[in-house]
């Protein structure tokens, strides 16, 4: 915990200004949020490991458990736009016939959020695969299988964002096939226990 603090304190420290030069600095504020985000994401796990003392397995599973349920609000996030943020939006610029401008302006900003939550949703999916993975390994048995689909996820759900992959209704769905078939992994192994 007291690494991730000091983390946090030094990627702020790296933090630009409000005012900042788009050109410049856009990357860094990037990564400077991204890393913060990451890090507030394993302090969680750390307090909730404090204050949660339970069995072995359980207790190296919660970070994965933490990564998991913030893709969940994440992929939550993208449908509630693209699904309903931006329909109302076409809704209303097309039966008051307003300013079509500010409706593609609009749009486009609700599209960059969809995109963002979305690509959240797949990294924090991928970290979840891949921090259950030793703790499934160690369990040994049919679980061992389960942990292995989940790291092939992870990875791959992970590259797929860090190489920039361009978040289409194709590579959309390619990506949940993924997701579907680590959970059809998880299925099986409830069905057979």
């Amino acid at each position: 915990m007291f690494c991730v603090a000091f983390v946090i304190v030094f990627a702020m420290l790296h933090h630009p200004e409000g005012n900042y030069d788009p050109s410049s600095e856009d990357p860094k504020m990037q990564w400077v949020h991204g890393i913060l985000i990451f890090l507030v994401i394993l302090n969680t796990y750390a307090v909730g490991h404090f204050l949660t003392q339970i069995e072995e397995a359980r207790r190296e599973m919660k970070l994965g458990n933490i990564f998991y349920n913030v893709g969940v609000g994440a992929f939550i996030g993208a449908a509630l736009i693209s699904g309903f943020v931006q329909t109302e939006l076409a809704e209303i610029y097309q039966y008051q016939g307003t300013d079509q401008k500010l409706y593609r302006t609009l749009n486009q900003y609700a599209s960059i959020e969809n995109q963002s939550f979305a690509k959240l949703g797949i990294m924090a999916y991928g970290a979840a695969g891949i921090f259950w993975f030793l703790p499934m390994f160690k369990l040994g048995g049919s679980i061992r299988c389960v942990g292995f689909c989940g790291l092939c996820a992870g990875i791959g759900l992970g590259a797929s964002v860090l190489t920039g992959i361009t978040l289409s209704v194709l590579s959309m769905t390619i990506l949940t096939i993924v997701i579907v078939m680590w959970h059809c992994s998880i299925a099986i192994w409830l069905l057979k226990n």
